[in-house]
């Protein structure tokens, strides 16, 4: 729904102006959209940047628009055939059905790269067809639920392959806890590396723990990460506390891991 305003708002906006942005990471640009999106064969003009660049809710996106007279089925049936190459899963099979936007349209995701690319038609009375491609960033939607989960769990990087996680947060005289317990199918030491890399790259500083067991301080606050193989299960376990004193600011601020 968030592409689908954008996209509509730019297909109202005058193309060919250019607006003034920092410069992007490969993965994104209007250099980036011409070079992985084909030009439609039957357009009677070269793709117009609409501006350099646009952001909806959040989410950053690159859009140009070009004319043809063919029908959007036409169109869209090119790019059917181009995105299938791609191997990528797909939204939409170019009717109003089943896509995100109010006009014929088809979408694909590329998960690696973290983007989706639309392709929006938009027919005239006239005849013709307003064609909008789009290439609109998904990573910050995806930081934001990332940033909400660890706010779950007392500010703690979620660990990729952990499963059944579970926290409880309490209070002991001026002492506010945080204990999070996971499990998973990794070693320990796996386990272990991942919560030493996150914690130093944060700037935490570390303890003197024992075997096993990872102990850094940061500002008010603490964290203490154990681990424990289960033989019968094949598993690890691992049990982290965050200690604070009243008082302390949250975890997002003393400890934003480096992202």
């Amino acid at each position: 729904m968030i592409l689908a305003l954008a996209i509509l708002a730019a297909a109202a906006a005058p193309t060919g102006t250019a607006q003034t942005a920092a410069p992007e990471p490969a993965r994104m640009g209007q250099a980036v959209l011409r070079a992985t999106v084909p030009v439609y064969p039957g357009a009677t003009e070269a793709p117009i940047a609409v501006g350099e660049s646009l952001q909806a809710n959040g989410v950053p996106m690159n859009v140009q628009s070009f004319m043809t007279n063919d029908p959007p089925r036409k169109v869209l049936d090119f790019y059917k055939a181009e995105f299938g190459k791609w191997h990528l899963p797909m939204l939409g099979n170019g009717q109003i059905e089943g896509g995100r936007f109010p006009y014929p349209s088809i979408t694909v995701f590329d998960e690696l790269n973290e983007v989706e690319i639309s392709v929006v038609t938009i027919p005239s009375p006239d005849g013709h067809t307003m064609v909008l491609l789009a290439r609109a960033d998904m990573r910050p939607i995806r930081e934001d639920l990332q940033h909400a989960e660890e706010g779950r769990y007392g500010g703690l990087p979620v660990y990729p392959n952990g499963q059944s996680p579970a926290a409880v947060m309490f209070t002991d005289g001026e002492v506010k806890r945080v204990q999070v317990t996971f499990d998973t199918v990794d070693a320990p030491a796996k386990v272990l590396a991942f919560y030493a890399s996150a914690f130093t790259r944060a700037g935490a500083t570390p303890q003197a723990a024992p075997e096993g067991v990872l102990a850094f301080r940061f500002g008010g606050g603490s964290w203490r990460i154990s681990t424990a193989f289960d033989a019968p299960s094949h598993r690890t376990v691992v049990s982290a506390l965050r200690t604070d004193a009243s008082g302390a600011r949250s975890a997002q601020a003393e400890v934003p891991w480096g992202r």
